[in-house]
């Protein structure tokens, strides 16, 4: 998993080995249970259950130049997901306090523009 906290810069896995770990406990959910505080801590939206999967929606974090199916199930899934899903208005309100620090700033810059 990479997280981008400038427009060229990312934190991200050094190793295969790192990419693949960083991969297995944390999984896009159109319905998540995990946001963004500041540039990498990941915190709670609700009570998570012991056991449940960890979950954070894409659009909190990511702003590459892409288009994929989603399958992860949630009853409000959106069915396709872009890098540009944070600029949809009720993602911004829904995960308000819950978009990393890079993210944050531009939606701050978006609605200045708006």
């Amino acid at each position: 998993m990479e997280i981008q906290i400038e427009d060229d810069l990312f934190i991200a896995p050094v190793s295969d080995e790192e990419r693949e770990l960083s991969m297995l406990y944390l999984n896009h959910s159109c319905d998540p249970n995990l946001g963004m505080r500041g540039e990498i801590t990941f915190a709670a939206m609700r009570d998570i259950c012991a056991g449940e999967e960890l979950t954070h929606d894409w659009a909190m974090t990511d702003v590459d130049d892409y288009s994929i199916e989603c399958y992860c199930g949630a009853p409000d899934c959106r069915k396709t997901l872009t890098g540009k899903d944070w600029q949809r208005r009720d993602l911004q309100k829904h995960y308000a306090g819950y978009f990393s620090a890079y993210l944050a700033r531009k939606i701050t810059l978006l609605e200045v523009r708006r």
